[in-house]
C-alpha cells in the first residue's frame, strides 16, 4: 500500500504540479498514480452524483470544478474498477464547488436526491464498490425516464444529459470523453 509520505514524493518531484495545482488537482494526481501502482483510494461519492457523472460532458459550476469533475469522470471511464465510497454529503466533487457562488451542498433537497438515489440502487451510506458494479446497478434500477422525477430540482436536468447517460449505461455502452471545447 502506497503511503502519505510515498505520495509527498510524488508530488515533490512534479514541481509544475505543486506550483499551480489545486489540492483537489495534486488529490487526484495521487489517485492516477496509485491506479498506475496497483494501489487504490477509493473516490468519495454521494448518491446523486452517481447519476451526475454518467451525464456529465464539460459543463459545470467554474473552470476549476470542471477540470476535477472532468477528471473524476475520465477516471472512473478509463478504469471502471475504480473503487468508490458512498458519502454523506459533500464529497470529492462538492470540495472544488466555487466559493463565490451559494453553496447547495449542504441543502435539504440535495440530500434527499442523495437519500433517493441510494436506495434506488440498493446501495448505502459508507458501502466501498467498483464504478462498473454501479454502473450495473444504475442499468438494472434506472430508466432514462426516472431522471426527470429522481433530478426534478437540478439545474442540469433539463439538458437530458444525465438521462442520456442512464441510456448508454442501459444499453451496455460506453460513455463518451469529455469534449474539450
Amino acid at each position: 500500500m502506497l503511503k502519505w509520505t510515498d505520495m509527498a514524493c510524488i508530488v515533490s518531484s512534479k514541481p509544475q504540479l505543486t506550483a499551480k495545482a489545486t489540492s483537489s488537482a495534486v488529490f487526484f494526481y495521487l489517485r492516477s498514480e496509485m491506479l498506475i501502482r496497483g494501489t487504490s483510494m477509493p473516490i468519495g461519492l454521494r448518491g446523486h452524483h452517481l447519476l451526475c457523472l454518467l451525464g456529465y460532458r464539460g459543463m459545470g459550476y467554474s473552470k476549476e470544478f470542471c477540470e476535477n469533475m472532468t477528471t473524476v469522470y475520465e477516471t472512473l471511464r478509463q478504469h471502471p474498477e475504480t473503487q468508490i465510497r458512498i458519502v454523506l454529503g459533500p464529497d470529492d466533487l462538492c470540495a472544488v464547488y466555487p466559493k463565490d457562488q451559494e453553496s447547495h451542498c449542504e441543502n435539504k433537497t440535495v440530500y434527499q436526491r442523495d437519500a433517493e438515489i441510494v436506495s434506488r440502487l440498493g446501495l448505502e451510506v459508507d458501502m466501498e464498490l467498483s464504478w462498473s458494479e454501479i454502473c450495473g446497478q444504475v442499468a438494472d434500477q434506472v430508466k432514462p425516464a426516472d431522471i426527470g422525477h429522481l433530478c426534478a430540482t437540478c439545474r442540469w436536468e433539463p439538458y437530458g444529459v444525465c438521462a442520456d447517460g442512464v441510456r448508454l449505461i442501459g444499453e451496455g455502452r460506453a460513455l463518451p470523453p469529455v469534449n474539450n471545447k
